[in-house]
C-alpha cells in the first residue's frame, strides 16, 4: 500500500505566489521611488535656475506683464511650464496661460502639490492637467521674503520617460512572473492530477450516500491515508445513523404527543422569537400554517392583551393566568410561564391557551339560570305569602276577600307547578330522556293535535286556518308523538295567549324533497326586531306579554328549539311587531 506523501503543493504555490508578490512590490516600489527622486532632484535645480532669474524681486512688487514675461523666460531655460501663485492661491503668472486669460483659473491653494509645499518646503504630483489635458509633474516651492511666504514658484513637465521606464518595469515584473506560475504549474499539475483521481474516487462514494435511506460503509481507499480516513469516516457514520434514527423517533413520539394536546402551545425565547408551537394553538389563534418560526410575538399574535401581558412578563418575569373574550364570541384561558434551560436559568417564555368559549357558555347559561329562577319563583311565592299573610290576620272576616285571596294564591300556585313542569320537561330534553325515537308518519299526529285546538280557538273567538295537503307517498321521520306534540303545543298555546280578539291562526304543513315543515302563524302582537335572537333562550319574554300572559314561564321556546335539535331538525322565526309573527319547524326526512 502506497503512503500519501506529507508535502501539499497547495502550500508550496502560495510560498512562490507570496514571495513573488512581495517581490514585485519590493522592485515597483523602489524603483518609482528612484525616478520620482530623480525628477525631484531635477526640479530642484530648475527651482535654483528660477530663483536666479528672479532675482531679490518679491512677486508682490512685480506686475502681471512682467510676471509672465519671467515666466516665459525660466520656460526657455528650463524647458518646463512655470507659474507664479500669490499667497492666497491665485494664479499671478503662467508661462502657458495669456495675462488676459488668467480670471478664469481657479485658485490653485488647494493643489496638492502647494499643500505639500506649504507642509514640508517642497511639493510634488502627477495629475493630468486641467488647462492644457496631459498628464504632468507639478513641483512647488514657497517663495519667501524676511522668512515669509510671499507666493509660490510651480514647475510643470511632461515626462513621457518616466511612464515609458515605469511600462518597461511592469513588463519586466509580469514576464519574470509568468515564468515561475508557469513551472509550478507544470509541476503541480501532475501531483494534482494524481491526488484528485484519489479524491475523485473517495468523493464519489460519499456522494453515493446522499440519497440511500441509511449508511452505506465506503470501499477501501488505495492510498493508506485515504483508507485510514474512509474508516474513521464509516465508524462515524454508523454511529450518527442510528443516534439520528433514535432521535427522530423521540422527536416523532414528542411532536404527536405535543400536536395531540388540548390546550394551545407557543415557546418563545428570550428575544420574543418563535421556537415552536402546536397546531391546536395555530387553531386557536387562526394563524396560517406557514408561520416563519424566527419572527417575534408582536408580528405573529394579533391579540393586544396578549401582547401586552408579554410585555409585562419580560418586565417582571412573574407568571400570568388570565381568562379573556377572544374574537368574536370566543372566550379563552391563558398562561405565561417562565422557559427555564437545563440550568435552571430563564431561557424564554411559554404561552398556554385553551378555548374556553363552551366553559364561559355553561357559566353564562348557569348565572343566567340561577338568576331567572330565583326571579321566577320570587314573583309567586311572594304573592303567595303576602295572600297566606294576610289571610291569617283577617281570621274568619270578609269570607269574599277570603276567597279572593285564595284565588290569587291558587294561581300563583299553578304558575309555579307550570315553571316547575316546564323546567322538568326542558332537562328530561336536553337529557334525552323522552321517550325511544322511532320511524313514523306524523301526518296523522299532527291532523288529530290540530283538530283538538279548533275549539280552545273558537272559546277564544279566535279563527285556526289548517294548511296540510293530500301526500301522493307516506312522509316518514324520526320521532315519536310525544315530542311532536310539545313542539306544537307551545307554538300554538303562543299564537293563541299573544293574539287580538278576533285574530286570525294559520297552520301550514308541507314537504321539500329532504325535510318536512311545518308553520304556526298568527297576527298578533308580534315581536320587536331586536329581540328576534334572544327569544329561543330560557326565561326570556318579550316585555309586552309579560303583560298579557303574566302566567307564562319563558321555557315554551326553549323548549321548542331543544325539540327541533333532538330531531335533528332546526326551528325560526319571522315577525313584525303590531303585525303578527310566524313560527317554522323543519325536520328531516327519512329517505
Amino acid at each position: 500500500m502506497k503512503k500519501f506523501s506529507t508535502k501539499t503543493w497547495l502550500f508550496c504555490f502560495l510560498i512562490l505566489v507570496m514571495a513573488l508578490l512581495v517581490f514585485d512590490l519590493y522592485l515597483w516600489n523602489h524603483t518609482k521611488s528612484f525616478l520620482i527622486e530623480e525628477i525631484r532632484q531635477d526640479f530642484r535645480k530648475k527651482i535654483a535656475i528660477s530663483e536666479v532669474l528672479l532675482g531679490t524681486n518679491s512677486t508682490q512688487n512685480l506686475d502681471r506683464d512682467t510676471l509672465f514675461q519671467l515666466a516665459r523666460e525660466i520656460k526657455k531655460l528650463t524647458s518646463y511650464r512655470t507659474t507664479f501663485i500669490d499667497k492666497d492661491g491665485w494664479v499671478l503668472a503662467d508661462s502657458d496661460v495669456p495675462s488676459t486669460e488668467l480670471s478664469s483659473v481657479e485658485n490653485h491653494l488647494t493643489r496638492p502639490e502647494v499643500q505639500q509645499a506649504l507642509r514640508i518646503g517642497y511639493g510634488l504630483d502627477r495629475r493630468k492637467s486641467a488647462t492644457i489635458q496631459e498628464k504632468l509633474f507639478y513641483y512647488c516651492e514657497p517663495l519667501r521674503e524676511n522668512g515669509r511666504i510671499t507666493g509660490f514658484i510651480r514647475l510643470a513637465m511632461f515626462s513621457p520617460e518616466y511612464g515609458s521606464r515605469l511600462k518597461f518595469l511592469t513588463g519586466l515584473i509580469i514576464q519574470s512572473n509568468l515564468f515561475f506560475i508557469f513551472i509550478s504549474l507544470v509541476a503541480t499539475f501532475f501531483y494534482n492530477r494524481m491526488l484528485g483521481s484519489q479524491l475523485t474516487n473517495f468523493r464519489k462514494s460519499l456522494y453515493a450516500q446522499r440519497d440511500e435511506p441509511g449508511f452505506q460503509k465506503l470501499p477501501r481507499q488505495s492510498l493508506q491515508e485515504f483508507d485510514l480516513l474512509a474508516n474513521e469516516i464509516n465508524h462515524l457514520g454508523e454511529k450518527l445513523h442510528n443516534f439520528y434514527i433514535d432521535l427522530d423517533n423521540r422527536l416523532q413520539q414528542l411532536l404527536a404527543i405535543f400536536n395531540s394536546l388540548s390546550e394551545g402551545v407557543a415557546a418563545f425565547d428570550r428575544e420574543g422569537m418563535v421556537i415552536i408551537h402546536n397546531n391546536k394553538f395555530r387553531e386557536i389563534m387562526g394563524l396560517p400554517l406557514d408561520t416563519a418560526r424566527k419572527i417575534k410575538y408582536y408580528d405573529w399574535i394579533h391579540f393586544p392583551p396578549i401582547i401586552q401581558d408579554i410585555e409585562n412578563f419580560l418586565e417582571n418575569n412573574q407568571p400570568i393566568k388570565k381568562r379573556i373574550k377572544f374574537y368574536g364570541d370566543r372566550f379563552i384561558d391563558y398562561q405565561i410561564l417562565p422557559l427555564l434551560n437545563h440550568h435552571s436559568a430563564l431561557a424564554g417564555f411559554l404561552l398556554t391557551l385553551a378555548d374556553v368559549t363552551h366553559l364561559q357558555q355553561l357559566e353564562t347559561i348557569r348565572q343566567d339560570f340561577v338568576a331567572n329562577v330565583s326571579h321566577e319563583f320570587k314573583t309567586p311565592l311572594t304573592s303567595i305569602r303576602g295572600y297566606a299573610e294576610t289571610l291569617l290576620e283577617s281570621g274568619g272576616e270578609k269570607k269574599k276577600q277570603r276567597e279572593k285571596f285564595l284565588k290569587k294564591i291558587e294561581k300563583q300556585t299553578i304558575h309555579l307547578e307550570n315553571l316547575v313542569t316546564d323546567l322538568l320537561q326542558l332537562s328530561r330534553i336536553e337529557r334525552k330522556e323522552m321517550e325511544e325515537l322511532i320511524k313514523m308518519n306524523p301526518v296523522p299526529v299532527i291532523k288529530k293535535l290540530i283538530s283538538e285546538y279548533l275549539p280552545v280557538v273558537a272559546e277564544r273567538n279566535l279563527t285556526l286556518h289548517k294548511e296540510i295537503p293530500k301526500f301522493e307517498k307516506k312522509i316518514r321521520i324520526k320521532a315519536n308523538p310525544q315530542i311532536l306534540q310539545i313542539i306544537l303545543t307551545n307554538l300554538i298555546n303562543n299564537a293563541i295567549q299573544y293574539n287580538r280578539p278576533g285574530g286570525q291562526i294559520w297552520f301550514r304543513l308541507s314537504v321539500t324533497d329532504t325535510t318536512l315543515r311545518m308553520e304556526i302563524e298568527d297576527n298578533g302582537i308580534g315581536i320587536p326586531a331586536d329581540q328576534l335572537e334572544r327569544i329561543f333562550e330560557r326565561f326570556y319574554r318579550v316585555e309586552s306579554a309579560r303583560y298579557i300572559f303574566p302566567e307564562g314561564s319563558g321555557l315554551g321556546l326553549s323548549i321548542v328549539k331543544h325539540s327541533a335539535e333532538l330531531l335533528s331538525g332546526q326551528v325560526g322565526v319571522e315577525s313584525k311587531e303590531e303585525q303578527g309573527s310566524l313560527f317554522w319547524v323543519e325536520i328531516p326526512l327519512l329517505k
